[in-house]
């Protein structure tokens, strides 16, 4: 999640035990281009977003190699940024969304004594 927020990313967690519809219209309602899949999700999605399979990355023995450096993005996070997106359960219509943002209430002059 933490590398999700660091690349410039919003954090939206989709259930397995939703439809495939519900996963497109909150797809659609976000306006993701990126969907991070494993092996128990990776065939549920069109070719509407880019995938990218986490069990690839998390075995791959030549991890950088092909990383290009030129596409990552270096946001500049505010306590206004959104950290996530959840959905509520749609039981009364339609889901909606919920929003999370960043906020940190520490400054860096602050200290946190540990007893």
């Amino acid at each position: 999640i933490m590398s999700i927020q660091m690349s410039g990313g919003i954090y939206c967690p989709l259930s397995p035990r939703n439809p495939d519809q519900r996963w497109l219209m909150l797809l659609k309602e976000t306006k993701s281009r990126l969907v991070l899949v494993h092996s128990m999700t990776r065939e549920r999605f069109g070719g509407e977003v880019i995938l990218e399979d986490v069990d690839v990355i998390l075995n791959s023995d030549d991890i950088g190699n092909d990383c290009n450096p030129n596409r990552l993005m270096f946001p500049v996070m505010t306590s206004n940024c959104v950290a996530a997106i959840v959905f509520t359960s749609g039981s009364t219509g339609i889901p909606k969304a919920v929003s999370f943002q960043l906020f940190y209430p520490l400054k860096v002059t602050d200290t946190l004594l540990f007893l």
